[in-house]
Parts: structure tokens; C-alpha cells; sequence
């Protein structure tokens, strides 16, 4: 194989272009971050994590359906004639033309442009106004700068074309173009890289970020609306009218996205809600630090959870084909590599975080002691939980509705009670017991139940198997190296 036909093997692998995506991430929490806490003061880094939260809390009103709108793509474009509504029709012999199905991708073209038109008018009328109260206490402890209230409006501005850029995004995985898309997701996370450096040494200040957003999400959405246009046409699908509502499409995404918006709705206020929180307290430092502490974590659970994720479809064909003990030994030395980034990058931020953070002569500090280490684990047990979830869901089966909705309404309703008397430490208290109480360990019974996989022989398999894999990988690694050296 010659570099021209590997390089393009590789760009059109959605396995390669998804580990390149996350690539951008770590780049950007490696180049990025450092320079926004040495370029903003306290103020503004408090702003600008709050308004990185709030882009989430915006997305909220998608409520799931960009994740069905893919589904019913690849179902249609597999030629069915008729979109399962639940787990009894999916198993049922579905009726296939064996071809595009032209005239139900033109019906669901139409349909969900007005189920997003619904979407944007419920997010104008509910989001926007509650990401409003939930920042308005940080930018008036920083006087109420018209800089800062400008970059929350970029910010809802630009959360509401990211949430028309779902439904594009959509389209292009359902149509079996997700190397396409995340090769495009690369190219504008390393572009965000240099813009934002560029920006931030121009002392452009959180506006100047939040405008770029603005703007590349737009770019964004025009592009992938081009491309989708483009592969419609392409294949001569006729677009009905937009005004065109097809009741029986709509019904179908609508009974599985139900559930899947609620919880995602729980798991975010499980997750986040300690942030909005916490931006009610009167004092700058602690929000800022905060609000640092838990954007550097969560880059170390990215960076963790990565090679893992990258890993879940072969995962998934290997459940599928139910060779169970290859499931277990590719989880297990997955779920190794995990727990040593994970584990790894925590212990380092715990004891060497604030040190370098003196060096770099800036206000900003981690929050330390025993808050630390309880949100540090808290976080932990949400991602191991994660990756167990993920796991079982590949039975089609996710019941984790009631789970998260109890837990995102308990994290909300007891957090802003302990506050004022308990402050932050009874903040991530909360955060911690609300996720032992059901989420940390519910998702991995199940998904070790389904693998007969009893708790002991996990956690040997884990370790011990786990452990030997990387040590060979390793071995393998450096022995050509020392040969090398041997031979010179």
C-alpha cells in the first residue's frame, strides 16, 4: 500500500476521522486553556466557563431528536418502508424496497424542518430567558460590562444555529458520510485552535471568543446544509413543500425521542448542575476557580474516555455476534487504559495543579483539599458508569429515564439549599451522593449482568489482564528501540 492510498484509506475511515476529532480537543485544552487563564482575569474566566455551560443547557431544547433524525436517515436510506416505533416493531421483519426510500426521505426532509422550527421557538421563549437568570449574577459581580452581556448574546445566538446544525449533522450520519463530517468537525476545531490563540493574545477578551463561535457556527451550519442539499439532489430525492407534516414520521421519532430527551435533560443537570449553582454565589474567585477546576477535569475524562470510545463500535459488533469473552478481554484492557488516564491525570492536578499554576504567575487556583478529591471522584464514578451504560445500550434497551431524571432534579433542588449553609464542599457532596445513590453503580449491574461478568472476575480482569496487555504493548514497543541502540 503506497502513502497517497493509505492516506486516503485513512481519511475516509470514520474510526480514524473520530479519533482525529478528539485529537482537536486535547490540542485545544493543551494550547488553548493556558492562555486563557494567563490572558483573563477572574471575572472573565467565570464568564466564559458559565457561558460554555449554558451552550449545553441551549442544546437541552433538541431534546433528543437529532439523535432519532439520524436513525430514521439510515433507516430510510436503507430502503425501509416504514420507521420502527418501538423495540417489538424494530424486531419484527421490517417490509425493505431494497432501495433509497425516496418519497419517506423527502417526507421526513419536510417534517423535520418543522419539528426544528418548533425547537428554535421553544428555545428563544424558554432557554434563552433562563440562561439569562443563571448568568446574570456572575456579570453583575463583574459590574455589568456591555462586553460581557454581548458576548452572552453571540453565545444564544450562536447555541441557536448550533441547534439547526443538529439536524444537518444528523443528516450527514444517516446517510453514511461520518468520516465526511468529522473530518470537516477536525479542520474547524484546529481553525478554532489558531483563532482562538490569535484572539486571546490580541487581548480580544471573552466577546472576541464568543463572536468567533458565532461565526464559525454559522459557517458551520451553511456548510453541512450545502452538503445535504447537494447528496438530496444527487440522488433525486424532490423536496415537498416545508410546510409538509407527515404525522405517521413524526409519531415514530417521537415515541423513542421522548424518553432519550429526558434523560439527557437528567444527566445534564446530574452532571452541570453543580456550575449553575455554584454562579449564584457571591464571590468571583470561587466561582472562577470552580468553574476552572471542573473544565480541566472534565478535559481529563475526555482524554480518558477516548480510546475507549473509539473502540465501542467494535465493541458492539462483537456483542452482536455474542462472542462474549472477546467482549470482556477488549473491554478490559480498554477499561485499564482508562482507569490509568483517568486515575493518573487527577492524582496529577491534585498534587501538582496549583504548583504550576504559581509558576505561571496567575490569580487562578484549583479548588484543593477534600473538595477536590470528592469532586475528582465524583466525576471518576460518572464516567466509569458511562462507559458501562454504553456498553448495555447495545441491546437497544436504555433504562436510565427515571434514574436521571431523579438524580438531575435531586442535584438542582438540594444543591441551592446547601449552598448558602455548607458552601461548595456541601456542593460537590451532593454531586457525589446523588450519583452513589443510583447512577455510579445501576448502568454497571446491568451491563455486567448481560456479560455474566461477575463483579469479581471484572475487577481481576481489569487489572490483571488489562495490566499485561499494556505491559506487552509496551515491551513490543521499546524492544525494536533497544535493538536499534544495540546494533549502533
Amino acid at each position: 500500500m503506497n502513502i497517497s492510498t493509505g492516506l486516503n484509506k485513512a481519511l475516509n475511515s470514520p474510526t480514524i476521522m473520530t479519533w482525529t476529532s478528539h485529537v482537536t480537543i486535547f490540542a485545544h485544552g493543551l494550547l488553548v486553556t493556558p492562555l486563557i487563564i494567563i490572558v483573563f482575569d477572574q471575572d472573565q474566566i467565570a464568564v466564559w466557563y458559565l457561558l460554555q455551560t449554558l451552550v449545553g443547557l441551549g442544546l437541552l431544547a433538541d431534546a433528543g431528536f437529532g439523535y432519532t433524525l439520524s436513525r430514521a436517515v439510515a433507516f430510510f436510506v436503507a430502503g425501509v418502508e416504514k420507521l420502527p416505533s418501538n423495540q417489538d416493531e424494530y424486531k419484527q421483519k421490517l417490509e425493505n424496497k431494497g432501495t433509497i426510500n425516496l418519497d419517506k426521505l423527502a417526507s421526513l426532509f419536510s417534517t423535520s424542518y418543522r419539528i426544528y422550527l418548533i425547537i428554535s421557538v421553544i428555545f428563544i421563549l424558554v432557554f434563552a430567558p433562563i440562561g439569562m437568570a443563571v448568568v446574570w449574577n456572575v456579570i453583575s459581580l463583574a459590574g455589568h460590562d456591555p462586553l460581557l452581556w454581548a458576548a452572552y448574546g453571540f453565545t444564544v445566538a450562536s447555541t441557536f444555529v448550533d441547534l439547526q446544525t443538529i439536524k444537518w449533522s444528523s443528516y450527514m450520519s444517516g446517510t453514511k458520510r461520518v468520516a465526511e463530517l468529522k473530518r470537516f468537525v477536525t479542520i474547524i476545531g484546529f481553525a478554532r485552535i489558531i483563532g482562538f490563540s490569535v484572539l486571546l493574545l490580541s487581548k480580544a477578551g471573552v466577546v472576541g471568543l464568543s463572536s468567533y463561535l458565532f461565526t464559525e457556527t454559522l459557517f458551520r451550519n451553511l456548510y453541512l446544509r450545502n452538503k445535504v442539499v447537494s447528496w438530496f439532489k444527487m440522488n433525486n430525492v424532490k423536496i415537498r413543500s416545508r410546510l409538509y407534516f407527515d404525522k405517521e414520521i413524526f409519531n415514530s421519532l417521537w415515541s423513542a425521542t421522548w424518553r432519550l430527551g429526558l434523560t439527557t435533560w437528567g444527566n445534564y443537570f446530574t452532571v452541570y448542575g453543580t456550575s449553575i449553582i455554584i454562579s449564584q454565589a457571591h464571590n468571583t474567585a470561587l466561582i472562577a476557580s470552580f468553574l476552572f477546576t471542573q473544565k480541566i477535569l472534565t478535559f481529563v475524562r475526555r482524554l480518558s474516555e477516548a480510546p475507549f470510545s473509539a473502540n465501542v463500535p467494535g465493541i458492539y459488533m462483537l456483542i452482536a455476534k455474542k462472542k462474549i469473552q472477546n467482549v470482556k478481554a477488549e473491554i478490559s484492557k480498554q477499561l485499564f487504559l482508562f482507569l490509568t488516564l483517568m486515575i493518573g491525570g487527577i492524582f496529577f492536578i491534585g498534587i501538582f495543579g496549583n504548583y504550576i499554576l504559581g509558576i505561571l504567575d496567575v490569580d487562578i487556583r484549583f479548588v484543593s483539599g477534600i473538595i477536590f478529591s470528592v469532586f475528582a471522584l465524583a466525576i471518576f464514578l460518572d464516567s466509569h458508569a458511562t462507559i458501562q451504560g454504553t456498553v448495555y445500550i447495545s441491546t437497544n434497551h436504555v433504562p436510565f429515564l427515571i434514574p436521571s431524571l431523579v438524580s438531575g432534579a435531586l442535584m438542582i433542588g438540594i444543591g441551592f439549599l446547601v449552598l448558602p449553609y455548607y458552601g461548595l464542599f456541601g456542593l460537590v457532596m451532593t454531586k457525589f451522593l446523588v450519583g452513589l445513590g443510583v447512577n455510579n453503580w445501576y448502568s454497571t449491574y446491568l451491563s455486567l449482568k448481560l456479560l455474566d461478568w461477575r463483579l469479581t472476575d471484572y475487577l481481576k480482569d481489569v487489572t490483571i489482564n488489562g495490566f499485561d496487555y499494556w505491559k506487552g504493548r509496551l515491551i513490543n514497543g521499546i524492544r525494536p528501540m533497544l535493538r536499534s541502540t544495540e546494533i549502533q
